[in-house]
């Protein structure tokens, strides 16, 4: 009697914790908080700079980089929707500490996530300019050229979209979102619909159970619920050629990496210009890491990630999934 008024005492004081404290004093409001705090021992340093957009607003960009880096070059780390910069210290984490990346990231939050405001940001092509000019912006702070871009699901698509400015850039895309025509519209706006704790609840009632540790509930729950309306305005209006165009424009064969339980986003619905294209390296790591891999699988996706490509190894049966795909293997370089 006594475990089960203890189990409804603590169900209690947890759902008042997800739902009722705002921002990092929820719950996993208080574990992002932590991940800063690993961050900054890391040796990264939280910035955020005005910026001013086209459109007459004045915005925050909010981006980490390593405090004692000056590093000419540097990769810029995009993350996914409704996530935010920190998580990928636990791809940082595990870079060894001799190499030339552990030191030269710069982790950008997206418009509508971590610390990164701008409300006149309602479609893809705004998050796109309030990406260009904030990274201007950040360049011009930091002296540096973009000879990287890292990205996390939906930051693929930024990710894509930036070779349009940076095409000497190598371009690493973990779990990106590169759907068949209509270009990445039906699967992430359904997603992206989520701006209710019902519009929540019905959401994880559809996911399989390897993905109900998304870096999505993760945000919502710390406090961002009420950011997931605006959130959601990033994949409005998806411009796939310029997407595109930015693929074709790479100087770099760009890197895919998924795992083959992705789920979310099936392997099988993948845009076939980019999965059979030879400009294209795509692994499928033996590994059920959902959509969440730099979270549970970082230990094979962070070699992808430096580029050391050969060490993340395939089963044979999804060595020969990538075949029929017309992947490119690790071992015809980068």
């Amino acid at each position: 009697m006594k475990k089960s008024r203890n189990l409804a005492a603590f169900c209690l004081f947890f759902t008042f914790a997800l739902f009722a404290l705002p921002g990092r004093a929820s719950v996993l409001g208080a574990y992002f908080f932590a991940e800063q705090v690993r961050l900054n021992h890391s040796g990264y340093a939280q910035n955020v700079i005005d910026v001013e957009m086209p459109w007459g607003e004045r915005c925050r960009f909010s981006y980490f980089h390593h405090r004692s880096s000056h590093d000419e070059k540097r990769t810029v780390v995009i993350h996914g929707f409704l996530d935010r910069a920190i998580t990928w210290r636990q791809a940082i984490v595990k870079i060894p500490e001799g190499s030339p990346y552990r030191k030269s990231l710069i982790l950008i939050d997206l418009p509508h996530h971590g610390d990164s405001k701008c409300a006149g940001v309602n479609s893809f092509s705004r998050a796109e300019t309030f990406l260009e000019i904030g990274l201007q912006a950040v360049r011009k702070r930091e002296n540096f050229k973009v000879a990287g871009i890292w990205s996390g699901s939906l930051g693929g698509l930024f990710g894509l979209s930036l070779l349009n400015t940076y095409p000497e850039a190598q371009l690493t895309m973990i779990v990106p979102p590169l759907l068949a025509e209509p270009y990445a519209n039906l699967k992430i706006q359904e997603i992206a619909t989520i701006s209710t704790r019902e519009g929540l609840t019905s959401f994880l009632a559809k996911v399989p159970p390897a993905n109900r540790s998304l870096p999505l509930m993760n945000s919502v729950v710390s406090g961002l619920l009420p950011r997931t309306a605006l959130a959601q305005q990033l994949v409005k209006n998806v411009d796939g050629k310029r997407i595109w165009s930015g693929y074709q424009r790479s100087s770099h064969p760009v890197r895919i990496m998924a795992s083959q339980d992705d789920m979310l986003l099936p392997i099988a619905e993948m845009d076939p210009r980019y999965t059979s294209n030879r400009k294209t390296i795509y692994r499928v790591v033996d590994k059920h890491c959902g959509h969440s891999i730099l979270r549970y699988c970082a230990d094979e996706a962070t070699p992808f990630l430096i580029g050391d490509v050969a060490s993340v190894a395939d089963t044979s049966e999804h060595a020969q999934s990538s075949a029929s795909l017309g992947a490119v293997s690790a071992t015809q370089g980068i």
